[in-house]
C-alpha cells in the first residue's frame, strides 16, 4: 500500500471516529450510496456481512480485555448485568408453559389445515391473525 492510500486511510479513519451515532449513520448512508452506483448491492452486502461477522468476533474478543471504562473516542463504556431467572425450577410455571405450547400448537393446526378443529374442551379452535415478513438472510460459507 503506497504512503499516499496510507495516509488517507489513516485520516479517514480519524474522520470516523469523531462522528456521532446519527453522523455514522448518514455518512453509511452516503457511501452506500456512492457504492451502489459501482457495484451490484448484492455484491456490497457480501461483503459488509463479512466485515460485519468479523467486527463482531474481534469486539467479543476485545471486551475480555477492557480494564478502563473512561470514555475513548466519544464512546462511553459502562459495565452491565443481566440476572437470568430459571422460572421452570417452578412446577407450576412448567404445568402452564405445557399448556400454552399445547394451545399455540392447536393454534397453528388450526391455521395449517384451514378448517375447523376443535379442542380438548370440544370448542372451536378460533383461527388467529398472522403477520408474514420477508428479509434477506445472508451465511458465509
Amino acid at each position: 500500500m503506497g504512503k499516499t492510500k496510507q495516509q488517507f486511510l489513516a485520516q479517514r479513519e480519524l474522520e470516523l471516529m469523531g462522528m456521532s451515532s446519527r453522523q455514522l449513520k448518514a455518512e453509511a448512508e452516503y457511501q452506500a450510496d456512492q457504492m451502489l452506483q459501482d457495484l451490484s448491492a448484492a455484491e456490497i452486502y457480501s461483503k459488509s456481512v463479512r466485515l460485519e461477522k468479523y467486527l463482531s468476533e474481534f469486539n467479543k474478543f476485545i471486551k475480555d480485555h477492557i480494564t478502563n471504562m473512561d470514555p475513548i473516542n466519544g464512546v462511553e463504556f459502562q459495565e452491565a448485568e443481566r440476572v437470568t431467572f430459571n422460572f421452570s425450577d417452578d412446577p407450576e410455571y412448567r404445568e402452564l408453559e405445557k399448556l400454552l405450547k399445547s394451545r399455540k400448537d392447536l393454534l397453528q393446526a388450526r391455521f395449517k389445515l384451514m378448517k375447523t378443529i376443535f379442542d380438548e374442551k370440544g370448542e372451536e379452535v378460533p383461527l388467529v391473525t398472522s403477520k408474514t415478513t420477508t428479509f434477506i438472510k445472508a451465511i458465509i460459507k
